[in-house]
């Protein structure tokens, strides 16, 4: 062997080694290298996540609770109809039917509302309320229609 040969040789064996080391540091680089610090932060970090999810899921669940006891609370709570309307001084015993269904006999100030003969007494008097009510609240009545009449 020739010294230049012994030389190209050491050339060679030198290059061959730095291009495995390359290759090996790029093979190595590319892995996930874990470490045990690490895997502590983790781990507590999915503790953490796991306390405020279940914080969430106890949040919701007296959210639900407290929905059903409200709901609960208003359907227990009695009905009040139309406490706030008032009666036409025209109605009483007198004018409305008895309780057997039987109609008394009409007041004079009950606005000439009578029953005729052959008809349906209790849709007489009601006509009757209905058309003092129109006459009482005309202009009201008016200007609602004319708001509406306005609508698109």
């Amino acid at each position: 062997m020739t010294p230049g040969q012994i030389i190209a040789l050491i050339r060679d064996t030198a290059v061959v080694t730095a291009l495995g080391f390359l290759l090996w540091l790029v093979y190595r680089g590319g892995e996930d290298r874990i470490k045990a610090s690490d895997l502590k932060d983790l781990q507590k970090q999915i503790q953490d996540q796991a306390k405020i999810e279940d914080a969430w899921h106890q949040e919701a669940t007296d959210a639900n609770i407290k929905l059903q006891n409200t709901m609960a609370a208003i359907n227990a709570a009695p009905v009040v109809v139309h406490d706030w309307v008032r009666q036409p001084a025209c109605l009483s015993e007198s004018v409305l039917p008895a309780a057997t269904g039987q109609a008394g006999p009409p007041r004079p100030d009950a606005a000439g509302v009578q029953p005729k003969r052959g008809g349906d007494a209790q849709a007489d008097r009601r006509d009757g309320i209905v058309a003092e009510f129109k006459a009482r609240w005309a202009t009201e009545l008016a200007t609602c229609q004319s708001f509406l009449d306005q609508w698109p």
